[in-house]
């Protein structure tokens, strides 16, 4: 750290010599230009001397002097006099330098070094030197300014992504007890008729909870962990079904590693199997499909509803869908569709399109075909 702030240093009075070399050469092109004499080597003792001392010794004492005694609406009347008077000591210091280093820039003159000739030196660069540390202050200033500015940017966006994860957080928490709570009625109700099937949805559903709690710090999965996660719920409810419960799955195979949503799917089949195979006299059938529409990835599931059966056609949109709608806004603001097509056809269809362009930021998982079910 030590030596890159030495490189540092050197660096800038490094850049402080160009512009002395610049300065002298403009100053003699000046002098040529008038037809007076001019004296390349003596123009440039001045200008060097000059812009050494400021960028040796008077640019950082002004820009430490800014950091330590910054100005704003609360101490401005402290700091301003602070100011003022560091200002006039630059001006007191450089001529006290420009003094000791006479003999050097003026070489052919006579050299009495008193008082008279610092009070020429501040007189005759005062203006300059008050310029000066007010340019610098001002840079100083506005780079403090911005900072602070930047700061409470990021702070702002960093509270509103904490918020939005927090909100998100929530929404998935909603999602997990009221997806247990609906299975365990399930299997309350099969307790009563088939204990050992019941015994085995306790096991499918001990199994569930496991995958949600590795998954439970991540807000998107692959599409092929979040069909793993819907299949074993399928279990579950095929156990409890039986034949009146048939499954098919339609997946593009490039698409099982693009990033989805947590439980994006489990509400829908789940809204699925309450309001519609439940809800039916007969068998029924679920369709999950999965396929790119342009650059999104649109997923949807088809239930057959009550409705064909001659029962009540409504179907419930509850917290399942209610919440998954929230959770796409916060993840993907207007960049998604959320369509729910009721009875069409005799079948009630959700759909739901998400970009696609982010796939690959989960790491891959493997591809495995998946099979139809029954």
């Amino acid at each position: 750290m030590a030596l890159h702030r030495v490189a540092k240093y050197f660096g800038i009075l490094a850049i402080w010599c160009v512009s002395a070399a610049v300065a002298t050469t403009f100053s003699y092109a000046s002098w040529l230009k008038a037809g007076m004499d001019a004296d390349w080597s003596l123009i440039a003792r001045r200008q060097f001397a000059t812009y050494l001392i400021w960028g040796a010794l008077l640019a950082p004492a002004v820009l430490w002097l800014c950091r330590r005694y910054p100005i704003d609406r609360t101490n401005w009347r402290r700091n301003v006099p602070v100011h003022i008077a560091g200002a006039l000591s630059v001006a007191a210091v450089h001529a006290l330098f420009r003094t000791a280093l006479d003999p050097y820039t003026y070489p052919d003159q006579r050299h009495e070094r008193s008082w008279n000739l610092v009070q020429g030196y501040f007189f005759a660069n005062s203006i300059n030197d008050l310029w000066m540390y007010g340019l610098f202050a001002g840079l100083a200033f506005s780079m403090a300014y911005y900072r602070k500015f930047r700061d409470r940017e990021l702070q702002a966006e960093m509270l509103q992504t904490q918020l939005a994860r927090a909100e998100l957080q929530m929404l998935k928490m909603q999602l997990q007890p009221h997806f247990l709570f609906n299975t365990l009625h399930s299997i309350s109700t099969l307790m009563h008729r088939d204990i050992a099937a019941a015994d085995r949805m306790l096991s499918q559903l001990s199994d569930l909870l496991r995958i949600t709690l590795d998954s439970s710090a991540q807000q998107t999965v692959t599409l092929k962990r979040e069909l793993d996660f819907v299949s074993g719920y399928l279990e579950i409810e095929k156990t409890r079904f039986q034949d009146r419960l048939t499954v098919n799955t339609e997946i593009d195979p490039e698409l099982l590693d693009v990033p989805v949503p947590l439980l994006l799917l489990q509400p829908l089949v789940e809204n699925a199997v309450r309001h519609g195979i439940a809800r039916r006299s007969g068998a029924g059938q679920i369709d999950i499909l999965a396929a790119r529409c342009g650059g999104d990835l649109k997923v949807s599931v088809i239930n057959d509803s009550p409705g064909r059966d001659g029962l009540p056609g409504t179907h419930g949109v509850g917290i399942g869908l209610a919440n998954t709608v929230a959770r796409l806004k916060h993840l993907y603001g207007d960049a998604y569709r959320f369509r729910i097509d009721g009875y069409s056809n005799g079948r009630f269809r959700v759909d739901v399109e998400i970009p696609i362009a982010a796939a690959g930021t989960l790491k891959p998982e493997a591809r495995v075909p998946l099979a139809t079910a029954s």
